[in-house]
C-alpha cells in the first residue's frame, strides 16, 4: 500500500503525528538531560573533603576566638568602670568612714 507524501513525517497509519511525537520527545530530552546533569555534579575526592572539613574547623575556631576576645574586652571595660566608680565614689559614705567605737557617725 502506497501512502501519499505527507510533509513533516506524518503517516496516516500513525495518525499523522509522527513528527509531533519526535518534537515532543526532543523537548522532553532537552529538559530532562540538563536537570540530570545538574543533579550529578562531580563528587569531590576524599582528600579535598578532608581539606574542606579542616578549613571549616579553622574558620569556626577563629569565629569562637573572636567572640571570646570580644567578651574579655567587654568584661575588662565593665571591671574598669566598676573600679573607677569605687575609686572616685563619695568617701564620706558610711561603709568607708572610720568612726571611733561608741560614737555616732
Amino acid at each position: 500500500m502506497d501512502y501519499p507524501f505527507i510533509p513533516y513525517g506524518g503517516c496516516p497509519a500513525l495518525g499523522g503525528n509522527l513528527m509531533r511525537a519526535f518534537v515532543a520527545a526532543a523537548v522532553l530530552i532537552s529538559i530532562i538531560l540538563p536537570a540530570q546533569a545538574q543533579e550529578q555534579l562531580p563528587l569531590t575526592s576524599r582528600p579535598e573533603q578532608r581539606v574542606r572539613g579542616i578549613n571549616r574547623s579553622i574558620q569556626q575556631e577563629e569565629r569562637l576566638r573572636r567572640i571570646e576576645q570580644q567578651n574579655r574586652f567587654e568584661q575588662n571595660q565593665i571591671q574598669q568602670r566598676l573600679d573607677r566608680q569605687q575609686t572616685f565614689s563619695n568617701p564620706s559614705s558610711p561603709r568607708f568612714r572610720n568612726c571611733p567605737a561608741g560614737s555616732i557617725c
